[in-house]
């Protein structure tokens, strides 16, 4: 368990964002969608939604993380903030440009009309893959 979790989403935020190492850090970014622990206020969480959201966009898939998005954003129990980065993440990578910031002020509102046709558009395009 890292002793900073900031630092470990600092980390990811340089070499997902910043480098453009994403494809070398699928397996990181799978574990920290799901979450972990030891990041008790979800920072790295946070960095990792974003930062997937812009690797669908360059890299098209795995269609593994899409999902694990579209999972994100259906969830109830998850934190509504959670679930619109999901949504934004989403819109992000089927390239819907005004979405590309991470930040919260940018917001994709759960259960609006872009909410629903940003998951519509997520499901069909990221079934075909």
């Amino acid at each position: 368990m890292p002793a900073d979790p900031m630092l470990s989403r600092l980390a990811l935020q340089v070499l997902g964002d910043y480098w453009g190492m994403s494809s070398e850090l699928l397996p990181e970014l799978r574990s920290f969608l799901a979450g972990v622990d030891w990041d008790v206020d979800g920072d790295v969480r946070d960095i990792a939604i974003s930062i997937t959201g812009r690797h669908l966009r360059n890299a098209g898939g795995p269609t593994d993380l899409a999902k694990s998005l579209m999972d994100i954003a259906d969830d109830e129990s998850e934190f509504g903030l959670v679930r619109e980065a999901a949504l934004r993440a989403l819109a992000t990578g089927l390239g819907d440009s005004l979405l590309e910031t991470s930040s919260p002020a940018v917001r994709v509102r759960v259960g609006s009309a872009q909410a629903v046709d940003v998951l519509a558009r997520a499901r069909k395009s990221y079934a075909r893959h």
